[in-house]
């Protein structure tokens, strides 16, 4: 088989399409010798694309636009009438003409349950465009069993076409990482122990206003010594949270490191007391899994998909009642058995997903996409 993947995603770090796809092709390369692949790339000489070097099998071609509006309809479509592959696999949003079986991976519909957390042209275009690709995909891959309900229920598909690949957790992350080098990362930002941890964008839809209302409790009526340490890039509505922190006093308890780099994440993860992930919707739920692996205990939602990935490895809770997320966190904190045995099942979780048996699960769905043509 020729095998396109557009990989543009790899070079926007901080976002949770980009960890999929930059591990996504890392393992396909380990795995995948026969099949012939092309990366389509923005800027092919990124450094993320030297990992493909001595990978005879492999070419990456630039697409050079960093606009969708018109690498996608416009760059992506012309070079696959050129290339001529047998799949061509994108996230979420495909050319409107393209060569090849189109396979696509769908890891939530955010935007039509949460949209004002998107920012307005954002939604519009994923409303107009991704139902058409959705209906041209002859499959579609998702995280989740969550997801795969969802997009069937709103697009009206068949369950048939649309794969559950539960994505993979790096090897990187683990509760063993040396004390030495840890220390090292934290101070390079800025970072002090105790504290508490989330990951993720600076997005309305994460709820990190209930876990800060909830930690500002904690700290008046207990006064534990923790920081809260928020992980991620600013996004659409940003500003919300930083004025949310003033106006609860929290300023110099609350730590905004902003965009942690890949190989220094790991040692973050690995010097927090509690992970807490309140979000109101996800199709996966990535921070959480890299959590487990690293041996934390996990607070996260009950809503969307994060309950099933959990699978009862945490406490789950509801995202919109900051008492009971705050009640929670103090739970973990107190109690030592219910810490030593969430981190049990956290790590005996996290060893269920690795992105070998993702891009096993994606291969086959390639052939099968082949088998049914």
């Amino acid at each position: 088989m020729k095998i396109a993947i557009d990989a543009h995603a790899a070079e926007k770090e901080g976002e949770g399409n980009c960890t999929y796809i930059r591990h996504l092709l890392l393992a396909l390369a380990g795995l995948d010798q026969e099949n012939q692949y092309i990366f389509y790339a923005i800027n092919s000489s990124h450094p993320f694309y030297r990992n493909f070097a001595n990978h005879p099998n492999i070419k990456i071609k630039s697409l050079w636009f960093s606009s969708p509006l018109i690498r996608i309809p416009l760059i992506l479509a012309f070079r696959t009438l050129l290339d001529r592959p047998d799949i061509l696999h994108v996230q979420y949003i495909a050319p409107p003409v393209f060569s090849g079986r189109l396979v696509t991976t769908i890891h939530d519909l955010g935007f039509l349950h949460h949209p004002e957390t998107f920012h307005p042209l954002m939604a519009f275009r994923s409303r107009l465009l991704m139902r058409r690709t959705a209906a041209k995909s002859a499959a579609i891959i998702t995280g989740s069993y969550f997801s795969r309900d969802d997009i069937a229920s709103l697009y009206g598909l068949n369950k048939e076409v649309i794969k559950v690949i539960p994505y993979g957790v790096s090897e990187r992350f683990s509760p063993h990482l040396p004390w030495k080098e840890t220390e090292a990362v934290l101070a390079r930002y800025g970072l002090k122990t105790p504290y508490f941890l989330t990951v993720g964008r600076l997005n309305p839809r994460k709820n990190l206003d209930s876990l800060l209302r909830a930690f500002a409790l904690l700290k008046k009526q207990r006064g534990l010594p923790h920081f809260l340490v928020i992980v991620g890039k600013r996004d659409y509505r940003s500003g919300e949270l930083f004025h949310l922190v003033g106006e609860l006093g929290l300023e110099k308890e609350v730590v905004f490191p902003g965009l942690v780099e890949e190989r220094d994440l790991p040692y973050v993860y690995r010097a927090a007391d509690l992970f807490v992930f309140p979000s109101l919707f996800e199709g996966f739920g990535l921070p959480v899994l890299e959590a487990m692996k690293s041996g934390l205990p996990v607070i996260t939602s009950d809503s969307s998909s994060l309950a099933e990935i959990a699978s009862g490895a945490a406490l789950v809770i509801n995202p919109v009642k900051s008492e009971q997320l705050g009640q929670a966190i103090l739970k973990v904190v107190v109690d030592s058995d219910l810490r030593r045995k969430l981190i049990q099942q956290s790590l005996k979780r996290a060893e269920q997903f690795t992105w070998q048996a993702t891009a096993r699960q994606t291969l086959e769905v390639y052939q099968w996409v082949i088998d049914q043509r």
